[in-house]
């Protein structure tokens, strides 16, 4: 099955993206795994920079990228990318053993200096918790912020396609990489617990890289 080969190249710091079909797809394939690697919607080419990409088009040729494997009927194809870019490390938060109850709660708060500006930016969220009661209500939102506390851009992984009516919750997400704006002052990760459910958390890690492109 091609989300086996798919799965079976996945590792906490690979990212991958997939068009929106592809990405549901993928996403139920994953419903039942013990953990879950999340991809993150890409439609624009300019988005399509995971390490790999799945995409349902039947495309021969994707610059930078060649063919793992492809699905005769669906024409569903994995895509990997033929350079691998180079990260530095600029932050790494981890929370662990932690009961709550919170509606919002800020994993990571930094304010951008100069280490944020020579390369893109890239956010890998892990973490495993269990929730005392199902919830659709729920996700990790990646936020820049002017001076002002003014939300400038947003990002955040589709986590009810993949955990639907779970309370086991063992996941890890690579964002895609994305480049500074000229008011951009503030980088937030922080967790929406809308229906208020009880989490025991094992572990919440984020981790903050630049991200070089090397096509």
């Amino acid at each position: 099955y091609l989300t086996d080969d798919i799965k079976s190249k996945l590792t906490d710091h690979t990212a991958l993206s997939a068009e929106y079909v592809s990405h549901m797809s993928y996403a139920y394939s994953c419903r039942n795994d013990e953990k879950v690697h999340i991809a993150y919607t890409a439609e624009k080419e300019e988005e399509q920079m995971g390490d790999f990409h799945i995409n349902w088009l039947g495309l021969e040729e994707f610059d930078g990228y060649r063919i793992l494997t492809r699905d005769s009927e669906s024409h569903t194809t994995f895509f990997q990318r033929r350079n691998a870019p180079s990260k530095e490390l600029l932050l790494d938060t981890l929370i662990e053993d932690l009961t709550m109850t919170d509606m919002y709660y800020t994993i990571l708060s930094e304010k951008m200096d100069d280490r944020f500006l020579s390369g893109k930016i890239q956010v890998e969220i892990s973490g495993k918790f269990k929730l005392d009661q199902p919830t659709r209500s729920f996700n990790f939102i990646r936020s820049t912020e002017d001076k002002n506390g003014n939300r400038i851009s947003a990002s955040s992984p589709s986590f009810d396609w993949y955990f639907g009516e779970r309370t086991d919750v063992h996941f890890s997400f690579v964002d895609k990489p994305f480049s500074l704006r000229e008011n951009d002052h503030n980088l937030t990760v922080f967790m929406i617990n809308g229906d208020v459910r009880k989490m025991d958390i094992d572990f919440l890690e984020v981790r903050v890289y630049s991200f070089y492109n090397r096509f």
